[in-house]
């Protein structure tokens, strides 16, 4: 983007300072037109009273400020393709993570290897989700039969 501006810019003030001649405008000193002289668009023309000795001689412009504004300018790098591999290779290999973990999980489940911890954890949730679920249905039938 910094680029991009800055050529446009330059272009800018390229054209914002320079007064080009007109097209059937001649070249003070040669005689030949103003178009057929790289770079004479800086000179002064004839009628303006200078001498042609004391004409600003032209200063070509860089090679950036002569690109039109609407062109974007070439890039030397990678290209744009090579980028984008990075996220889906990442992307890939979280994919192949999960997948292997499920693996094993099946595995592990399919075969009953299941630590003892395990085991206690899940018979003392399943206890505590019970005896919850029946302390709630007291406390609703007391709400509605006993007041």
């Amino acid at each position: 983007m910094g680029r991009r501006l800055i050529t446009v810019l330059l272009a800018c003030a390229a054209t914002a300072a320079v007064a080009p001649l007109s097209a059937g405008a001649q070249e003070p000193s040669t005689g030949t037109p103003a178009a057929a002289v790289p770079g004479a668009s800086t000179a002064v023309p004839a009628t303006t009273g200078v001498p042609a000795s004391t004409a600003v001689p032209a200063t070509p412009a860089p090679a950036s400020a002569a690109a039109p504004a609407n062109v974007s300018p070439q890039t030397s790098g990678q290209a744009s393709d090579d980028d984008s591999s990075l996220p889906v290779i990442l992307v890939a290999l979280v994919g192949l993570l999960l997948l292997l973990t499920a693996a094993v999980w099946g595995a592990a489940r399919w075969w009953a290897a299941e630590p003892t911890w395990w085991l206690n954890a899940r018979h003392s949730t399943a206890e505590a989700g019970w005896r919850t679920s029946a302390a709630w249905a007291e406390f609703r039938d007391w709400l509605r039969l006993g007041r």
